[in-house]
């Protein structure tokens, strides 16, 4: 069966090649461009993981993800940060604060990235 992710950034050129790229890999993706569309999306889609830009204007990944882990129906649906602007040893730290189940660099190899998608899928710490 084919998992659904959900994709939140406000980059657009970021998530029309990442959406290709990851149906390409087998996934449904649905973009969202900010945090609200994003909740809405998830109440909507009940994506099995969601993939979260920490930067955007308004609220950020990690309010959208506060929201999410709070939601009945939503709380234990994977969710992975996709950051440009954190080091690695700064992902873990966010990670236990947000609640997020995996930080993923945006300059990250794109089969890492599936690595990660299908880890959090698996339920992998």
């Amino acid at each position: 069966m084919t998992k659904t992710l959900l994709l939140v950034d406000d980059d657009r050129k970021y998530t029309d090649s990442m959406k290709g790229a990851l149906e390409a890999a087998g996934y449904r993706v649905v973009v969202a461009n900010s945090a609200r569309e994003g909740m809405e999306a998830a109440v909507r889609e009940k994506p099995d993981a969601m993939l979260l830009d920490i930067m955007m204007p308004g609220r950020d990944g990690g309010a959208l993800a506060q929201d999410i882990r709070n939601h009945k129906t939503l709380s234990d649906v994977p969710m992975i940060f996709l950051t440009s602007l954190m080091k690695k040893g700064e992902m873990g730290s966010v990670r236990k604060k947000s609640a997020i189940t995996r930080c993923v660099a945006k300059t990250a190899d794109f089969e890492r990235l599936v690595e990660e998608i299908e880890a959090a899928l698996a339920g992998k710490p």
